[in-house]
């Protein structure tokens, strides 16, 4: 017995997938620029905050940015966070918390 398969077939009975389902090829590759924040809460007794960010790809992967010191409007000059080969469907979370160096912990804005 010989079975016939189209190319169309063969591409929907044996389509590579990760392990969430996607085809590989509904990866890119990304730049997220970062350019800045206003109006951030003041967060320190003395002068203003000195915010940073913390950028997340889908809870795995992350970006610190710098700090900028004694600022509610901090500009961070579109720095930028190359990431590859990232799923179609990722979740960008961006996180901005005030730098103290006198706390463990640095407060979340």
């Amino acid at each position: 017995m010989f079975l016939f398969l189209s190319e169309s077939d063969l591409e929907q009975k044996f389509r590579v997938t990760d392990s969430n389902g996607l085809d590989p090829s509904d990866r890119y590759d990304v730049v997220i620029s970062f350019k800045s924040a206003e109006d951030l809460p003041k967060m320190d007794i003395l002068g203003r905050g000195d915010p940073y960010f913390v950028a997340t790809i889908n809870d795995q992967i992350s970006f610190t940015s710098m700090i900028v010191p004694n600022t509610s409007s901090p500009k961070w000059n579109n720095e930028e966070w190359i990431v590859r080969n990232i799923p179609m469907n990722a979740k960008l979370s961006v996180t901005i918390y005030d730098k103290d160096d006198e706390k463990v912990i640095d407060d979340y804005v």
